[in-house]
């Protein structure tokens, strides 16, 4: 930094950053997701089988499974970074986020 009277002066800061990985997140209808935010995989627990629509933020359906496993898996490596929502449907629709770093 250089003030008015050209006298001059520098600090160093140190910064450290801690990306979470792997945190599970429960919700309140027995779906885990994990991790989020996720880099290559997500992986989606669900308390029985359903549907999984997965939309990227400006409304684009990226993945869409309808089968009789309650995990899925998805590779989301080749997805762009940003936010993404998971709908979930059986007897009601619900709605998630994750981040794809």
């Amino acid at each position: 930094v250089t003030d008015n009277n050209n006298c001059t002066g520098s600090d160093t800061i140190n910064i450290t950053i801690e990306i979470c990985e792997g945190i599970t997140e429960q919700t309140e209808n027995n779906i885990n997701m994990y991790p989020n935010p996720a880099f290559d995989n997500i992986t989606i627990q669900l308390s029985k089988a359903e549907i999984i629509i997965i939309y990227s933020a400006d409304g684009r359906c990226v993945f869409n499974s309808q089968s009789s496993s309650n995990k899925h898996i998805i590779n989301v490596s080749n997805w762009a970074k940003g936010v993404y929502y998971i709908k979930t449907s059986n007897e009601s629709m619900q709605t998630y986020k994750f981040v794809k770093l």
